[in-house]
């Protein structure tokens, strides 16, 4: 369970990270939340960034990377901890419509780390 965040039957509006912590996990699917972004945070809590059009530039060049190296557009990339840190207020994609979308807009959700 999540929020769907409106973005006025647009795409491209910016989606910021809602707390620092470090992006720990991207999937490209053509269905549930399609581009999605895992962000772990210190406090044990990772927030989940769905149905996104695209990722910041940094980001997007690395998963564009990781599906030419697999030969795959899905793609369910594990990220290390190290590679993507992100602070509260971030830029780290654009809202979207992918996956199982109805329509523009950003899923979230916050979800236990551990579980």
């Amino acid at each position: 369970m999540g929020l769907d965040c409106r973005t006025d039957q647009v795409i491209n509006k910016t989606v910021k990270a809602a707390a620092a912590g470090y992006i720990s996990r991207v999937s490209v699917a053509p269905f549930g939340f399609g581009q999605a972004i895992y962000i772990n945070h210190p406090n044990g809590l990772t927030t989940v960034y769905g149905h996104l059009h695209r990722f910041n530039p940094a980001l997007g060049k690395y998963v564009k990377e990781q599906q030419y190296k697999q030969e795959s557009w899905v793609v369910n990339l594990e990220i290390p901890p190290g590679l993507f840190p992100v602070k509260q207020g971030q830029l780290i994609a654009y809202s979207g419509n992918t996956g199982g979308s109805m329509g523009p807009h950003c899923h979230f959700e916050i979800r236990d780390t551990k579980t």
